[in-house]
């Protein structure tokens, strides 16, 4: 079980090039393979994900389920970023058989929405009771915050439906983020300095509060817009 406090923010269209090299300047700014997210959608339910994740390159992987433990709080940084942070519950499985497992999961009609994303990583510790950025490819701190930068191609719809055919039909949207992670008491201290240092002075377009929600929400969104 792992707990999370965090901000994050959807705009729809392809990462602007502006914000990635901001992102990547002057830090350890790591790129992840690309990976496909499947996510569940709970009709009208904004508080609970449910989550198949493969591993780019690899024959595993994992179940998750996310709730969210508090209602989202309005929070500032700097002079142009506004969003609503909230906490989270995530329990995930790591099944043996990754492909029976995905295949019975993704059995039947439901509604999911399957999310291609590239994600770049930093990632900052606590542990030494100051913050310091560390590397998202050999680091493990225990306390600390993660943001990232993530280009998504998402595509809702039951599995009947995807295709090559409807994958040109994929939606492009960017997201930033920063999630917390440690003693549950101080993660969203943790998101507070993190978010301070790294967009205090910043101006980055779109980081208002009416963009600011988890995937749940968002994945409610795309499937309301697609009818």
């Amino acid at each position: 079980m792992l707990h999370s406090a965090e901000v994050r923010w959807f705009i729809e269209g392809d990462t602007p090039g502006e914000v990635r090299e901001w992102f990547t300047a002057g830090g350890l700014a790591v790129d992840e393979e690309s990976r496909v997210d499947e996510y569940l959608v709970l009709p009208g339910c904004a508080t609970t994900g449910v989550k198949f994740r493969q591993y780019p390159g690899e024959d595993k992987a994992s179940f998750e389920i996310k709730a969210r433990t508090s209602e989202p709080v309005d929070v500032s940084f700097g002079d142009s970023a506004y969003g609503l942070m909230d906490t989270w519950v995530k329990w995930t499985c790591r099944p043996t058989d990754a492909a029976a497992f995905g295949a019975s999961v993704t059995a039947g009609d439901n509604t999911w929405v399957f999310v291609e994303k590239r994600r770049c990583l930093r990632k900052f510790s606590m542990d030494s009771g100051t913050l310091v950025e560390a590397d998202p490819a050999t680091d493990r701190p225990n306390e600390g915050c993660q943001f990232e930068l993530t280009s998504i191609r998402a595509l809702a719809g039951s599995r009947a439906l995807l295709g090559d055919c409807n994958r040109d039909a994929a939606e492009s949207w960017w997201s930033l983020s920063f999630e917390a992670f440690g003693d549950p008491e101080m993660l969203p201290e943790y998101v507070r300095i993190v978010a301070a240092r790294m967009l205090g002075g910043q101006s980055i377009a779109n980081l208002s509060a009416v963009a600011s929600y988890g995937y749940p929400e968002w994945n409610l969104r795309l499937v309301a817009r697609r009818g």
